[in-house]
């Protein structure tokens, strides 16, 4: 019913959402294995923690980060889109939390942040994102899967829908509807 293009982060992360939403999903991956740049990113993740925080002394506010990462983008982002990223931000931390992955307590200031509000996982680099979405796929009894080593390559349309996809790996060409 899904089919994302790319194993890294954000691909993976629309993968589980897609399935925890009830649709049978496939994610192609062109590379051998999943993590993208993601893996290999320094992976502190922005939010504002009515746990963590407060525990260190630190005073934040959705209102702040809103404010903060408007004007670190020069005033040139989306302030609809950016309240969506400032608002969801710690709800996706527990949603990472619920699959099992891990963030250091201490919560800092990541290079060229504005105000220690970063999440270090436990893990190193973005590995314990990537580990933690590749272990929900594996729970889902095939109803989410990744084929590796295969690339889109391109989208088939009918008017101006997507309905499908055009796949290759070594030895096979898919089309994907």
């Amino acid at each position: 019913e899904v089919v994302v293009i790319g194993a890294g982060g954000a691909g993976l992360a629309a993968a589980v959402s897609a399935h925890e939403n009830g649709a049978k999903v496939l994610v192609l991956e062109k590379m051998p294995r999943a993590g993208g740049d993601t893996i290999i990113s320094g992976a502190s993740y922005n939010a504002v923690d009515p746990v963590r925080q407060p525990a260190q002394g630190i005073e934040d506010s959705i209102d702040k980060h809103f404010q903060q990462t408007f004007e670190g983008g020069d005033k040139l982002g989306d302030p609809a889109l950016i309240r969506v990223l400032v608002e969801n931000a710690y709800p996706t931390i527990d949603w990472l939390e619920g699959m099992g992955m891990q963030f250091k307590e201490h919560v800092h200031t990541v290079l060229g942040g504005l105000w220690p509000r970063a999440h270090a996982p436990v893990k190193p680099l973005g590995t314990g994102f990537i580990e933690t979405y590749l272990n929900y796929i594996d729970k889902t009894n095939g109803e989410a899967q990744v084929m590796y080593n295969t690339k889109a390559t391109s989208l088939i349309l009918e008017g101006n829908k997507i309905v499908g996809v055009k796949a290759e790996d070594r030895q096979n060409i898919y089309t994907i509807k």
